[in-house]
């Protein structure tokens, strides 16, 4: 890089000279770490998380002969110093140097402390970094901090840093009330009844992420991992109670599969399979996995927004309460309308059509007048991917009183809240999936 400040160029030499991956980049003038997080450059986008911009304190410690020496405390940026533990951990007390004894002893100002500075001390420095340092939090993994200059910024990988610098300690050194708290999940989801409900359901996974983390969202790094196990067999559950042993082994593989693979949060894009829950509870379990549960997240929500009364569309299996449906957890709760024999063997030929033929204007004009002539209430809730589809699929939305509750888009709703609530201590925001009504009118 040509023209680089002094000091700049001197920070770029010790990971040359340490033969260290580095980025160097320049920012606008910033003093402090919460300042600076906000205006460091990585990967195209202005601003890192916090927790991403190392924190470093300069000061003095006696060793255990009674002298002087310096020593530098470096930790994340959104954390605190517990300076009880230092002092129990090095058998001294840290003095920090004030802005003045800085400026005397070594020509420097706050906020352009950092590990990578040429200052000749008797001993030489010891560095003492927190263990989060050396944790992966959050892709890319790494770490920025001041490149010895207010408008210079270097990035680095900390555990290769902490690992070639000399006089080095990793110890607990952060106050317990900023300790990270964060699971990060890698999200499973079963589909191929059919595969188009799982890109609508990852796709919608999402969208409430990216609303969901507002300013703290970075682009591609905050989405889950997603691994998709896509069943062409699934598409058997059509006749769940003609090919039911069929189905059962297709469904518990395939978790098995996705746990397998190391998803730790799991969901299935079909409303019919979600007969198998308890099997599939037994699955993730022996795996320390969750599954999200369709019924589950349409109960919940139902309560929290006070609905009693509702049509219910969906196949026949998916609207037998008394032996096919997993969706029978809400039967003694609420007033709910179920189509007749006749309009669900139509919502079942609406099915195949969208699978065979895929979404088209004919099988949406299907859809509304089955909506219109065979619904009791304001409210209906879709309990079928292929109409879930449909409903997305559509432009124009007209006006009216009906609300439509999409079953699939509720369980993206959830994913996306736990996904973020898994995540959102190191973010020390509290930030949430909105939970409103998914609004869709035929």
């Amino acid at each position: 890089m040509d023209k680089l400040p002094k000091v700049v160029k001197t920070v770029e030499d010790f990971f040359v000279h340490k033969k260290l991956w580095y980025n160097l980049s320049q920012n606008l003038k910033a003093e402090s770490c919460a300042d600076a997080s906000n205006k460091r450059n990585r990967i195209g986008h202005v601003g890192i998380p916090i927790f991403d911009e190392l924190k470093s304190n300069f000061g003095t410690y006696m060793d255990k002969n009674g002298q002087k020496r310096y020593a530098m405390l470096h930790c994340r940026g959104n954390q605190k110093i517990d300076y009880d533990k230092v002092r129990n951990q090095i058998g001294s007390s840290f003095t920090r140097l004030e802005k003045e004894q800085l400026t005397e002893l070594f020509s420097l100002n706050y906020g352009l402390v950092n590990p990578f500075m040429k200052i000749q001390t008797e001993e030489g420095i010891l560095h003492i970094f927190d263990s989060t340092v050396q944790q992966e939090y959050f892709p890319p993994h790494t770490m920025m901090t001041n490149a010895s200059h207010f408008e210079w910024g270097v990035e680095f990988r900390p555990k290769e840093l902490i690992k070639n610098l000399t006089n080095v300690k990793v110890l607990n050194i952060i106050s317990d009330e900023t300790k990270p708290s964060m699971k990060r999940h890698t999200v499973g989801i079963l589909t191929g009844n059919g595969p188009d409900s799982g890109i609508m359901l990852w796709n919608e996974i999402n969208s409430n992420v990216r609303t969901s983390l507002q300013r703290h969202f970075l682009g591609d790094l905050s989405f889950p991992k997603i691994i998709i196990e896509s069943v062409p067999e699934m598409g058997l559950s059509m006749e769940l109670q003609l090919r039911i042993s069929e189905t059962k082994n297709i469904v518990l593989r395939s978790i098995e599969n996705l746990c397998k693979q190391g998803a730790t949060l799991i969901c299935i894009a079909c409303n019919t399979t979600q007969y198998f829950v308890e099997e599939i509870n037994l699955i993730c379990d022996k795996y320390d996995a969750e599954y999200v549960s369709m019924p589950d997240v349409v109960d919940s929500f139902l309560q929290d927004k006070g609905i009693n009364h509702f049509d219910f569309l969906g196949i026949k299996y998916v609207t037998d309460f008394s032996r096919w449906s997993a969706f029978s957890i809400l039967n003694s709760k609420y007033q709910i309308e179920i189509p007749s024999t006749r309009v669900l063997q139509r919502i079942n030929d609406l099915a195949f059509r969208v699978k065979t033929e895929n979404v088209d204007e004919t099988g949406r004009n299907k859809l509304r007048d089955l909506i219109s002539q065979s619904t009791k209430t304001n409210t209906i809730i879709i309990a079928l991917t292929e109409i879930s589809i449909l409903l997305a699929s559509q432009r124009k939305k007209t006006k009216g009183e009906r609300i439509f509750i999409d079953t699939l888009s509720l369980l993206a709703k959830e994913i996306a809240r736990r996904y973020v609530n898994g995540i959102q201590g190191i973010f020390n925001t509290n930030s949430n999936v909105n939970s409103g009504l998914q609004l869709k009118r035929p």
